[in-house]
């Protein structure tokens, strides 16, 4: 079984995973995965000797806990994870069960494929500082692109699923116009540059998937739209094997 949910960062919404909130949670086991979409530490130095206890508390818990980075993300820290192979493509491997999926990788998990593409744009970095809680890594590279487009051209441009942290900025566009009140209503937003990207160079007919599941708006509620998907506080089981009908969960 996997499960979606949207930004954490870090200690701020960390509750919502808790066994007082989320009995379902203790149930699980390290074959059902948590997919953070984004925004996974935002108030974190991992630079630190000691890494925080929300992240230790994290790592215990029954079930993997699996994370796209988003724009309040610490890259230098991602940087420096070291890689292994999971699920058919390169992971970064944050500790024993909590592991960075990587820009442009496409995975095989269960039955399903994903197409994974982090990275957002802050409309707030003229209030954050370089280097502690703002990296301009949070705008994916030409390599991360090009990268992308040479796994995507492997599987003929067909996944299952996309995990990122933003949307297209047709849909953002349409995600706008329905929540004038939630997180990100920026009008710069519509245009920013990872927006785009999954517009001109994605979109445009070559990828085919059926569902997109990200973060980063903060809606009130699960946001809806065709096949996109939009996740901030809620939590949501999705079937990944014909097997886990058999698993009990709700």
């Amino acid at each position: 079984m996997l499960f979606y949910s949207g930004d954490l960062h870090g200690s701020i919404d960390i509750i919502r995973f808790h066994p007082d909130t989320w009995p379902t949670g203790q149930l699980l086991t390290r074959d059902d995965y948590l997919v953070i979409l984004g925004d996974f530490g935002l108030d974190i130095n991992f630079n630190q000797d000691e890494k925080p206890k929300w992240f230790l508390w994290l790592d215990k818990q029954p079930w993997t806990t699996l994370f796209v980075d988003g724009n309040h993300d610490d890259f230098e820290w991602l940087s420096k994870l070291p890689i292994e192979d999971k699920f058919n493509g390169k992971v970064g491997r944050a500790s024993e069960n909590i592991f960075h999926l990587r820009r442009g990788e496409v995975y095989n998990i269960g039955w399903s494929t994903f197409f994974v593409m982090g990275g957002a744009h802050s409309i707030d970095k003229q209030l954050r500082t370089f280097g502690i809680d703002w990296w301009p890594q949070e705008i994916p590279s030409y390599s991360e692109w090009n990268y992308a487009i040479d796994n995507l051209e492997k599987v003929n441009y067909t996944v299952d699923n996309v995990l990122a942290h933003t949307m297209p900025s047709d849909i953002a566009k349409i995600y706008l116009s329905q929540n004038r009140t939630s997180w990100g209503t920026s009008l710069r937003e519509k245009d920013s540059e990872v927006e785009k990207a999954f517009q001109e160079v994605i979109l445009q007919g070559l990828l085919k998937f059926n569902n997109w599941y990200c973060g980063h708006w903060h809606p009130y509620q699960k946001w809806d739209y065709e096949k996109y998907h939009c996740y901030y506080n809620h939590i949501e089981p999705i079937h990944i094997c014909p097997q886990d009908i058999y698993h009990g969960y709700e």
